[in-house]
Order: C-alpha cells, then structure tokens, then sequence
C-alpha cells in the first residue's frame, strides 16, 4: 500500500495541450534573453576552464620535464665535484707523499753528515793518529 501512487489513477478531464509559441519572435521576452545571456555567460566560463585545464596541463608537462632535466643536471654536477674532490685529494696526498719522501732524505742525509761529523772528530782526539803532524 506504501508503494502505491494515488496519483497514477488520476485522468484530466481536458485534454493537455502543449505550450509551443506561434513565431519565435514572441518568444524573445525578457525571461527568454536572459537564458541567453545566462547561456552565453557559461559557454564563456566554460570555454575560460578548457583553456584553464590545457594551460595547467601544459604547465604539469612542462615542471615535469623541467624536474628531469634539473634531476640529470644534479646527478652530473654531482659526478663532476666528486671527480673533482677524488682529483684533489689524489694531488693533496702525492704532495703531501713528496714532501714527506722529501723531508725523510733531507733527515737522512743530516744524519749521514752527523754521522761522518762525528766519526771524523772521533777519530782526531785519538791521541796517536794526526796530532804529531800538527805540532811540526
């Protein structure tokens, strides 16, 4: 009984007559030129949003190939300062290694002369070697 419609019964008594107008310039009232207005106004607004959406998708295409490039660009200056720092750091320790080779030598050799030095005037206050030769 709830699903019954007690309209769906219901039979006009004069027959319904379709409201079509005569001529379409009496259908241009004040009402009638404001839907079209109004419809101009929308195929306005509509037209603004499809170039909106194709403006934000060319911009989406476009920080997307911009984040590639960015994205390769980093990743070789990355490689290029790595390679430069290994290039550095190669240079810094075969200095360093030819300075300290250096060094070592210059030791040794002050050594070396220390060491004669040493040996020589040891072997001149040995009494019986040189000093007879000295006094004449």
């Amino acid at each position: 009984m709830a699903n019954q419609d007690p309209w769906a019964k219901y039979r006009p008594t004069q027959p319904v007559r379709a409201s079509v107008p005569g001529n379409a310039a009496s259908s241009t009232g004040p009402t009638e030129l404001r839907f079209q207005q109004q419809d101009a106004k929308m195929s306005e607004l509509e037209a603004r949003i499809a170039e909106i959406h194709a403006a934000q998708q060319y911009q989406a295409k476009t920080s997307e190939s911009l984040a590639k490039v960015i994205a390769s660009t980093e990743a070789r200056l990355q490689s290029s300062f790595q390679t430069a720092v290994e290039g550095v750091k190669n240079e810094l320790t075969q200095a360093f290694t030819g300075a300290l080779k250096h060094q070592s030598q210059q030791f040794d050799s002050g050594f070396q002369e220390l060491k004669a030095l040493l040996q020589a005037s040891s072997k001149r206050k040995n009494p019986n070697s040189g000093d007879d030769d000295m006094e004449s």
